[in-house]
């Protein structure tokens, strides 16, 4: 688990140049409704490329805590697929929304939600006080 815990956080601390926090330990591990079920990690020449983390937020809408690409393997189709993915594994589990929100400022995130047919639906402040848009995609 601790090797495994090492290599998501080297990608964690590329992710966090456009200004969000790095996750701790804790962070990986803490315990979120479906976790397990709607989190994925994707592999390119048995190394660790991506992430994304997601939980379910009601019976009918999911989250997309974090989604995060290494910086060489942006911009290749990986993010897309850890989408993909957790969005036919949100399906299976009946949910019919999913939620995400991206710091405004990160221009090509906000790029990829929208061409994956997410929803600006408005601009949330967090915990930090940094401004995010907020996304919904239906997925049913």
């Amino acid at each position: 688990m601790n090797r495994n815990l090492k290599a998501f956080h080297s990608i964690e601390f590329n992710w966090t140049d456009i200004g969000e926090r790095p996750w701790d330990e804790g962070g990986f591990l803490l315990d979120l409704p479906r976790k397990w079920d709607l989190s994925f990690a994707i592999k390119f020449n048995r190394s660790l490329v991506g992430y994304i983390i997601g939980s379910q937020e009601t019976e009918k809408r999911a989250k997309v805590n974090k989604i995060v690409v290494d910086k060489p393997y942006r911009y290749k189709g990986f993010g897309r697929k850890l989408m993909q993915k957790f969005e036919r594994q949100c399906v299976t589990c009946g949910v019919c929304e999913v939620e995400l929100k991206a710091l405004i400022e990160n221009m090509s995130a906000n790029r990829f939600y929208g061409g994956l047919g997410y929803e600006l639906i408005g601009c949330v402040e967090g915990a930090d006080r940094k401004i995010r848009n907020a996304y919904i995609k239906r997925l049913i």
